[in-house]
């Protein structure tokens, strides 16, 4: 084994408000550990200590965890907002095991008007060897023109240990059909996401056609008679599982790849999900064997018609296949193996002196080619 192969010492910039935020990606890399695939673990809230003791003494903390850690990889978490002292950043890259860093948002962001980069999210892309996002096209084009490098993509999975247990007890829904989604205002003029004017109507439409038998969850919505108020997040696959269907959509529709964990989730819960399509999700989930897409919200409806003349028991046991689909081939600990492998190959060509490499791409099940126009 070559020392580029050696296994990596990561030094986890966790994104959390209080412990215990992360949970899903902290057990993964616990278990990575545990298992021999990581050498070492060191896990920084760094946005919980800045919260509480400010973003100097929090990069004057970071900087002695890494030298007495010594990491050989750094993954920098959801840096959006905040403080980035580069001069202690630049320490910390230079530190005797010269780590590698890379930095990871799963947001999408859409113009200069309607929720751009954020100045500190564009810095910690131009300061790091690679950044991963959960949705490329015109957002990799943004920040490649503004410096970025390897700007790569690494979608939203399924945290299998909070979601995606199989089915117990007897299957009642209460509901024909349910949604998770919040509704979010802007104070620009003309500032809302497109995803979120699309949801408005999208509600009203379901309202008129299914009645009580539609239910809303999220918060935004206490107009609407259907409304049944904010779930938790960990409570989400249940709500699912009291409908005979799901449906969504994104934000963003024109941002490749780009979606939020709720689809791998809703899934994942066993119920059939029904999503507005997205440039290239289909070549990750397939139209028909693990979700329904739709293209315009007259189709949403029509769709949600056809699955409900099925009985019970067939959508079930399409929920079923596209459930253990999810957990197979997108869980949470596949998304952080693809991260830890694309970190050794960077690093890798990084210590062979060549400037390109092989990123890791074993979400996709579909060819480029074959994945459907928008």
């Amino acid at each position: 084994m070559t020392e580029s192969r050696q296994t990596l010492r990561v030094l986890y910039l966790a994104y959390e408000h209080k412990e215990g935020d992360q949970r899903g990606r902290i057990r993964v890399f616990r278990d990575m550990l545990a298992n021999g695939r990581l050498a070492a673990l060191e896990i920084f809230s760094y946005k919980m200590i800045a919260n509480l003791q400010g973003w100097p003494q929090m990069w004057q903390r970071l900087l002695e965890v890494a030298n007495k850690f010594q990491p050989t990889a750094i993954y920098w978490q959801h840096m959006v907002s905040g403080e980035i002292d580069e001069q202690a950043l630049q320490k910390i890259k230079s530190i005797a095991s010269r780590p590698m860093l890379v930095s990871e948002t799963g947001d999408a962001f859409g113009n200069f008007w309607i929720k751009p980069f954020s100045r500190v999210l564009l810095r910690a892309a131009q300061l790091s060897d690679a950044t991963f996002l959960s949705g490329l096209g015109r957002q990799k084009t943004f920040l490649e023109k503004r410096g970025a490098r390897n700007v790569l993509l690494l979608p939203h999975g399924l945290d299998e240990g909070d979601f995606g247990q199989p089915f117990k007890g007897t299957y009642e829904p209460c509901y024909d059909v349910a949604m998770i989604a919040n509704r979010i205002s802007s104070r620009k003029p003309f500032g809302e996401m497109p995803g979120q004017r699309l949801r408005k109507d999208l509600i009203r439409r379901l309202i008129a056609e299914f009645g009580d038998g539609f239910a809303l969850y999220g918060n935004g919505w206490d107009q609407y008679p259907v409304a049944k108020g904010p779930v938790s997040f960990f409570d989400q696959d249940k709500v699912y599982r009291e409908s005979r269907l799901g449906i969504g959509n994104a934000n963003f529709l024109d941002i490749e790849y780009y979606e939020s964990n709720r689809p791998f989730i809703a899934i994942a819960s066993g119920v059939p999900y029904i999503s507005m399509y997205v440039p290239g999700m289909d070549r990750m989930l397939v139209d028909g064997e693990h979700c329904f897409y739709y293209r315009n919200n007259a189709e949403a409806i029509h769709v949600i018609k056809q699955q409900l003349q099925l009985s019970d028991e067939q959508r079930l046991t399409f929920g079923a296949s596209a459930a253990q689909f999810v957990r197979e081939k997108h869980s949470l600990a596949r998304r952080m193996e693809t991260l830890i492998t694309t970190i050794e190959r960077l690093r890798e060509a990084k210590m062979e002196g060549r400037d390109s490499f092989q990123p890791v791409e074993d979400f996709f099940i579909k060819p480029a080619s074959s994945a459907k126009a928008a």
